[in-house]
């Protein structure tokens, strides 16, 4: 046999080992998958509201999620030492829940805003303080019960005033992130506040994201991301720990701190005082 006809041999030999064991033949480089990659023109924000100086915005891409930078003001409502008639008592100033006539942190006889005033019974969590509402609430227990409403010391909620005109419902979820100090929460909308605020936590989300949580204080200046997930609501009353665990969940699926960071790219410090 000659040389020739020896390598034409040897060639065919190659080819019919490397096509029947694929496994070994040259090792091949795939170009990464989509999911693999971070692509910032997926993420597009677009402003649907403003109140106030608060610009509200969802993405191009997942239009059921909504955000927005504001400060945060503490608001007690809830919480069963919230108020007083001795003002010096409630863990919150009695004006913070309207006056005679004009009540909305208080819960009334009549359920309307002039109605009298109810005070907590030997059997409620604190006998001689008013009973402090909020728009969540739990249907199996009376008006007047003090467990009735979401109390602002344990549980982390959020607060929308009554224009927004995103498509959320009382209940649903939302996480926090102060960027200042990488904290955040997941948290609930439990209250309606009023008209032109949209910067408003509990005492217990105050807590959990590292600022000022007393109520009679004037909060925090700073601001912080509130990331809202329209039509999550499962009513109440719920675990905390789920709470946190959930809205967690739902963060992340949206796209977590790296898809927030393309959406509002500014970090923020301590120093930042813009509203």
């Amino acid at each position: 046999m000659n040389a020739n006809c020896a390598s034409i041999l040897i060639t065919f030999a190659i080819f019919l080992f490397t096509t029947t064991n694929p496994g070994i033949a040259q090792e091949r480089t795939d170009p990464p998958r989509p999911s693999d990659r971070t692509n910032t023109d997926t993420t597009t924000p677009i402003r649907v509201q403003r109140i106030g100086a608060t610009n509200i915005y969802h993405l191009k891409e997942t239009q059921s999620v909504y955000f927005f930078e504001a400060t945060m003001q503490i608001n007690a409502d809830g919480a069963p030492k919230a108020y007083h008639e001795n003002t010096d008592l409630g863990i919150d100033h009695l004006a913070n829940a309207g006056s005679t006539g004009h009540w909305w942190g208080i819960v009334t006889d009549s359920g309307d805003a002039d109605g009298k005033p109810i005070l907590q019974g030997v059997n409620d969590p604190a006998p001689g303080f008013y009973v402090s509402g909020t728009s969540l609430q739990d249907s199996t227990k009376s008006d007047d019960d003090q467990d009735r409403y979401v109390d602002s010391e344990t549980v982390p909620f959020y607060v929308l005033p009554k224009e927004i005109q995103i498509p959320t419902k009382i209940g649903d979820f939302g996480f926090v992130v102060n960027r200042s100090n990488n904290a955040s929460a997941g948290c609930i909308f439990a209250d309606v506040g009023p008209k032109g605020s949209i910067s408003e936590g509990s005492i217990a989300l105050a807590k959990a994201i590292g600022i000022p949580s007393d109520p009679k204080g004037e909060g925090s200046e700073e601001t912080f991301v509130y990331v809202i997930f329209s039509n999550s609501s499962m009513g109440w009353p719920l675990d905390l720990a789920f709470i946190d665990a959930h809205a967690k969940a739902l963060f992340e699926e949206w796209g977590g701190l790296q898809r927030l960071q393309h959406a509002l790219p500014k970090t923020l410090t301590r120093t930042d005082k813009r509203h």
